[in-house]
C-alpha cells in the first residue's frame, strides 16, 4: 500500500483532530516568505478595496502574508483560510501567528496543554474585544 509519507504530502499531515485547512488547525500552514511588494497585505487590501466578493479570494491564494511588528526582529504571519464569497455566506476566517518573542508571555502560561488552551482563549477574547471596539 501507500506509505504514510504519501498521505502527509497529499493531505498536509495534520494527524488526528488537527484539522486541515479551513478547519481552524494549522494544516497547510507554511513559514511566511520574505516581505517585498508581493507580500504587502496593507497595499493589497487598499488595491482591492470596494471590489466584488470573488476578488477577495485572492487573499487566501497569495498568502500567508507577513506583517511587520513594531520593534520586533521577526514578522507576524496571516493566513486566510476561508474568504466570504457573498454577503450571505459565512464570514471569512483567518489565522495569525505572532512570534513568542514579540508576545512576551511568561513560559508558565504555555507549560502544559491546559495552560496553553487557557492562554489562547484569553488572547483570542482580548483580540476579539479589540476588534469590536474599532
Amino acid at each position: 500500500g501507500r506509505g504514510g509519507e504519501y498521505y502527509r504530502q497529499k493531505y498536509g499531515g495534520g494527524g488526528r483532530g488537527g484539522g486541515g485547512r479551513g478547519a481552524g488547525g494549522a494544516g497547510g500552514w507554511h513559514a511566511p516568505s520574505g516581505g517585498g511588494e508581493d507580500n504587502n497585505l496593507a497595499a493589497f487590501l487598499q488595491q482591492i478595496d470596494g471590489s466584488q466578493y470573488p476578488v477577495y479570494k485572492q487573499l487566501s491564494s497569495r498568502g500567508p502574508w507577513t506583517v511587520a511588528l513594531p520593534g520586533a526582529a521577526a514578522a507576524a504571519a496571516i493566513a486566510f483560510d476561508y474568504i466570504q464569497g457573498d454577503p450571505f455566506a459565512p464570514p471569512s476566517r483567518l489565522r495569525a501567528r505572532v512570534p513568542m518573542s514579540f508576545v512576551r508571555l511568561p513560559t508558565l502560561l504555555y507549560s502544559s496543554a491546559a495552560r496553553m488552551t487557557a492562554a489562547c482563549d484569553f488572547l483570542t477574547r482580548r483580540f476579539a474585544d479589540g476588534i469590536a471596539r474599532r
